[in-house]
């Protein structure tokens, strides 16, 4: 009796996965191993790009050497003689040198009848105060809070200045007084960032 059963359901196995398309006992007409002809399972080994040679790190010699910009230790006594005084802002907090001695910052609340003359303000006294190379970012549209970023370069000090139209204790946002932040670092020479490698 049970193995009239075992035999019935085993019969019945066969007739659904032969009704379903299912090729179940049939050998693979997948071609030999030795065959060239692609299949989903074999993609086709000619299409292959080549492996790339190494290059010979000897003929990277006559490339140009990356411009490397690293900081070093800034002191509070450079960094006031170097800090700008702004017109039409009030000094936040005396200029104080990071922990890690790598920037020295200040801030300030400048007035001004909006944040794109505000920042225009920064970008023209920075000029005038003998920094170079002085380049502006105004506010991306739509973006909180409104940021104008202005950056400059006087020998081997970087100065870059931040507008943003926050309030912050001592500046209200609300009333045209806009809070800049300028830092201030100092690029080490070629000699000492080689020396650092």
């Amino acid at each position: 009796m049970r193995r009239a059963v075992l035999a019935a359901l085993s019969t019945a196995t066969i007739v659904l996965s032969a009704a379903n398309g299912c090729d179940c006992g049939k050998k693979s007409a997948k071609p030999a191993s030795g065959s060239s002809t692609p299949t989903r399972d074999r993609p086709d080994t000619a299409r292959k790009t080549p492996p790339r040679t190494p290059r010979d790190p000897r003929d990277l010699g006559d490339l140009p050497k990356a411009d490397v910009r690293r900081t070093a230790p800034i002191t509070l006594d450079e960094a006031k003689a170097a800090m700008p005084t702004l017109d039409g802002a009030r000094a936040l907090g005396a200029p104080a040198v990071a922990p890690s001695g790598a920037q020295a910052r200040t801030s300030y609340c400048l007035d001004a009848d909006d944040i794109l003359a505000a920042g225009a303000s920064v970008a023209a006294q920075l000029t005038a105060a003998g920094w170079q190379r002085v380049t502006s970012r105004p506010p991306v549209e739509g973006a909180e809070p409104p940021q104008y970023g202005i950056a400059g370069e006087r020998g081997a000090l970087r100065i870059t200045a931040t507008v943003m139209a926050v309030s912050r204790t001592g500046c209200d946002a609300t009333v045209n007084q806009y809070f800049t932040v300028l830092a201030i670092q100092k690029i080490a020479s070629a000699a000492a960032v080689d020396a650092g490698n």
